[in-house]
């Protein structure tokens, strides 16, 4: 499989807001989260939080509120507890699930890293329809040693690792501005999807190409979606 002439072995892949537009249900989650502890936020930032692990979004909202006696793992539960209860409330991206069958048929290692939890994910694949099997790799923050979850580009390279992927021959589907920045870092083919930011903010961030949907980059891969 082929990307304007480059090879592709294996394609890795985003969760929220690449494959399930769960923005919302995130947003809502930190929201709740915040209330519930009654710690002090700006609901206008929050949106800069997306693509960042539970741990690091709540040590930077605790850092800005000034806030020492609530702990970082308790909020996160919290959180990640709400999103899991609230995620069939998400809609997958279109073409989504019929893009990674796609990709499956031709052989090549499908993976998932995402900065959400184990359970978290588990819980978004339910709402995909998606079955672990389908994928060479899964792979969540909590299955990573600490502060190597993305942004951190050694999320990405542990994933090529494991799939026995190199850079060069990655393709990588992403969404958010943090986590293209990660992927452009940890050298693989970066291609942005411009389901939650514009084409100009992943491409400022190092995105190689940048797609409307995933019929658009099906169609540069030459691959056919079926229903």
């Amino acid at each position: 499989m082929r990307l304007y002439g480059q090879k592709i072995d294996g394609v890795f892949l985003d969760l929220d807001g690449t494959l399930i537009f769960s923005e919302d249900v995130n947003v809502h989650a930190i929201e709740a989260t915040c209330k519930h502890f009654a710690i002090p936020h700006s609901p206008g930032n929050i949106r800069e939080f997306i693509g960042m692990t539970n741990s690091g979004i709540f040590r930077e909202i605790l850092a800005r509120a000034r806030v020492t006696h609530l702990r970082v793992e308790e909020l996160s539960a919290y959180k990640r507890e709400y999103y899991i209860s609230h995620v069939h409330l998400a809609r997958p991206v279109p073409d989504a699930v019929a893009f990674i069958r796609a990709v499956k048929r031709q052989g090549l290692p499908i993976a998932i890293a995402t900065a959400a939890s184990n359970k978290s994910l588990d819980a978004a694949l339910r709402c995909l329809g998606l079955a672990h099997e389908e994928f060479c790799v899964l792979l969540p923050a909590d299955a990573l040693p600490p502060n190597c979850a993305k942004p951190n580009a050694y999320h990405w390279a542990e994933a090529m690792r494991l799939c026995g992927v190199a850079p060069e021959h990655a393709l990588i589907v992403e969404d958010s501005p943090k986590g293209v920045k990660s992927g452009h870092e940890a050298h693989g083919i970066v291609c942005g999807i411009a389901t939650t930011h514009h084409a100009d903010v992943l491409y400022s961030v190092g995105a190689n190409y940048v797609v409307e949907s995933f019929a658009e980059l099906a169609g540069l891969l030459e691959l056919e979606l079926e229903p």
